[in-house]
């Protein structure tokens, strides 16, 4: 397979705008470009992120979805990912929550390594570390965890 094309869509409620804003830093400095970002206000309004530094340039650009009502996360989540799938030029979504942030500048580009190389792959989660780097063993979903920075098949996902 060739590099698929990535798509980002984030959920937030509203009440964490620079948590919202770090986060979206943090996907402009990476350094595979995603097509497009999807932005869900659920149950909130949303400022305008079309001009967001480092993401005006999009090919796809940036899309604001703001929802009438919180439909939960996994509801907000379906609302990006139908919006993705009705667009339909991304290959690999990402969702991140809105108070998470992508320290290393590589993260989609070992993403879109990940499933370029291997077609049966559906899904992979990122590791949940605190602002420490300390990942807690209720965040490590698999079956004799010693170490949580080993990765590897897991029973059950995070997301």
């Amino acid at each position: 397979m060739s590099a698929p094309r990535i798509g980002v869509s984030i959920v937030t409620m509203g009440d964490r705008p620079q948590a919202v804003e770090a986060l979206l830093a943090s996907v402009a400095m990476q350094d595979v470009r995603p097509t497009r970002l999807v932005i869900i206000g659920n149950g909130t309004a949303l400022p305008d992120f079309t001009a967001f530094p480092g993401l005006e340039d999009l090919d796809g650009g940036v899309t604001t979805i703001e929802l009438p009502e919180n439909l939960g996360c996994p509801g907000g989540r379906n609302e990006g990912l139908r919006r993705l799938a009705e667009i339909g030029d991304v290959d690999v979504v990402i969702e991140l929550d809105d108070d998470g942030l992508l320290v290393e500048k590589d993260v989609f580009r070992r993403v879109q390594d990940l499933f370029a190389a291997d077609d049966r792959l559906g899904i992979v989660g990122f590791r949940i570390a605190d602002e420490h780097g300390e990942t807690q063993r209720r965040h490590v979903p698999r079956l004799r965890a010693g170490d949580p920075m080993r990765g590897g098949p897991v029973t059950a996902f995070l997301g």
